[in-house]
C-alpha cells in the first residue's frame, strides 16, 4: 500500500544545529498516526518539515508516492497536505467567516467553498453561531477549533495538528477528540502532536516516538507505556 506521507531519512537544522536526523516516518491512508517525546524532540518539526516550512537538509519526503522534498508550501496544500499549527493561531482582528476563508485561498470555486464552510458549520456549530464576531474574542478551545475549521476548509487528505489539545480544558479536550474522529470518519488521514499519552492512546493507530531528534520507537499506544520504552523515548 502506498504510504500517503513518508518521510526518508530526513534530516533538518536550525542554524547549522541538528534538529532531526535521519528520521523515517511512514503514515498510510486511513491512519491516525501520533508523534510523541519531550519538549525538544522533535515532533513540530517533523510536521513542520512535511508542510514545506522548514527545509530539509537531507533525505526524501514523499506525498502519495510523489516526491515533495522541494515543493513550496501552498503546492502541498493543494495536493492535499495541510498543517494546522501549534497555539490556537488566528487573525484576531478578523472575524471569524473571513479566519475560515483564508483557508480556502486556493480554491475559487464560489460553492465548492460553501459546501465545505457548511461542513465545518456543522462539525463546530460555536463558529457558525460566531461567525462574524472577531476571532480574538473566542476563547481558547473555540480558537483551537477555529485552526482545525481553517485547515479543513483547504479540503485534506493528510490533516496535520501540532499540539491541538495543548492548555484546553477537560471538558474541552473531550469535545477536540471527538472532532477528531469525526474528520478522520470523514476519510481525513489524521499525523499529530501530543504530550499526553492518554490523548494519544485514545485516539492514535500508531505512535512514533521521538528523542533529541531521532525516532526511537515506532508501534502501538499501548506498547509505549510499557515502561522500558517509556524511559527509552523520555530519557
Amino acid at each position: 500500500m502506498t504510504a500517503v506521507l513518508e518521510l526518508r531519512k530526513v534530516s533538518v537544522s536550525y542554524d547549522a544545529v541538528g534538529v532531526l536526523e535521519q528520521v523515517n516516518v511512514r503514515v498510510l491512508p486511513g491512519e491516525v498516526v501520533g508523534l510523541v517525546g519531550p519538549n525538544g524532540a522533535g515532533k513540530t518539526t517533523v510536521l513542520r518539515a512535511a508542510a514545506g516550512l522548514v527545509r530539509v537538509r537531507s533525505g526524501t519526503i514523499l506525498f502519495q508516492g510523489r516526491n515533495i522534498t522541494y515543493l513550496k508550501p501552498g503546492e502541498r496544500v493543494r495536493l492535499g497536505l495541510v498543517y494546522a499549527r501549534e497555539g490556537a493561531r488566528v487573525a484576531p482582528e478578523m472575524t471569524v467567516l473571513e479566519n475560515l476563508l483564508a483557508g480556502a485561498y486556493l480554491w475559487w470555486d464560489r460553492r465548492r467553498r460553501e459546501a465545505v464552510l457548511g461542513e465545518i458549520f456543522q462539525l463546530f456549530p460555536c463558529l457558525d453561531r460566531k461567525k462574524a464576531q472577531p476571532a480574538g474574542s473566542l476563547s481558547g478551545g473555540e480558537k483551537q477549533m477555529l485552526v482545525i475549521g481553517r485547515a479543513l476548509m483547504a479540503r485534506p487528505q493528510l490533516l496535520l495538528l501540532d499540539e491541538p489539545f495543548f492548555g484546553l480544558s477537560a471538558a474541552m479536550r473531550e469535545v477536540l477528540l471527538k472532532v477528531i474522529r469525526r474528520i478522520h470518519k470523514n476519510g481525513v488521514t489524521v499525523m499529530f502532536a501530543e504530550h499526553d499519552l492518554k490523548i494519544v492512546g485514545e485516539l492514535a493507530d500508531r505512535v512514533y516516538g521521538l528523542c533529541n531528534g531521532s525516532v526511537v520507537f515506532t508501534g502501538t499506544a499501548e506498547q509505549l507505556t510499557a515502561a522500558e520504552t517509556l524511559e527509552q523515548v523520555y530519557a
